[in-house]
């Protein structure tokens, strides 16, 4: 009678774990195989690279700065950004066109945002190509990320656009686009999971 109970738990036990396991399984597979196939293409992209004088598509300043390399980038992209917006405000004086001085007073008051955010994507950039495997479930964030940030510039542009056009349906698509930024990082977020999870599961069925 005992070990009649044992083996009905033992089969119920065994039903939900068994899928666990197969997930699990799933995931290490994937991992697997994406790593196998991730560390080929960066080894081809270094033979071609050096082939060619250059190391593959790797940024020109991880290889001499190691994981400096996207901090430097960042400092460089964010001078590069402050010269356009000087550009930009000297040819508003020159021109005295509101639309350049609303354009200038847009980067100069995101210039802080503008910096994290060129930090945060070099250095998830870095990590993909140095570990790709390792960084594969960080994936679907970086594209949020990236999603989320166009809408957000998106928005401003159509209240900078706004400004001259005085459109209804202007102004009420920069509103939406503007009070919706989090729904949008959800929304791809949880996309690119999900497209993650069938790839996953689709690439290991394949021998």
């Amino acid at each position: 009678m005992a070990r009649k109970e044992a083996r009905k738990r033992a089969v119920k036990k065994h039903g939900w774990e068994q899928g666990l396991d197969d997930f699990v399984e799933e995931v290490s597979c994937f991992g697997r195989k994406f790593g196998k196939r991730a560390h080929e293409r960066r080894m081809k992209r270094m033979r071609d690279g050096e082939a060619c004088g250059w190391h593959g598509r790797h940024h020109w300043l991880w290889k001499p700065f190691g994981v400096f390399g996207p901090f430097i980038s960042s400092i460089v992209g964010i001078v590069v950004l402050a010269i356009l917006s000087w550009v930009i405000d000297f040819a508003a004086v020159r021109t005295d066109i509101q639309l350049l001085f609303h354009i200038n007073a847009f980067l100069l008051a995101n210039m802080g945002i503008f910096f994290l955010l060129l930090l945060f994507f070099s250095y998830s950039s870095y990590c993909r190509r140095i570990y790709p495997r390792k960084c594969l479930f960080f994936l679907p964030v970086v594209i949020a990320a990236k999603a989320t940030v166009f809408f957000w510039i998106l928005a401003n542009a159509l209240f900078i656009a706004n400004v001259y056009v005085r459109s209804a349906i202007v102004s009420r698509t920069a509103f939406l686009f503007n009070d919706n930024l989090s729904t949008v990082f959800v929304f791809f977020f949880v996309i690119g999971y999900l497209v993650l999870f069938f790839r996953m599961r689709r690439f290991c069925r394949k021998k």
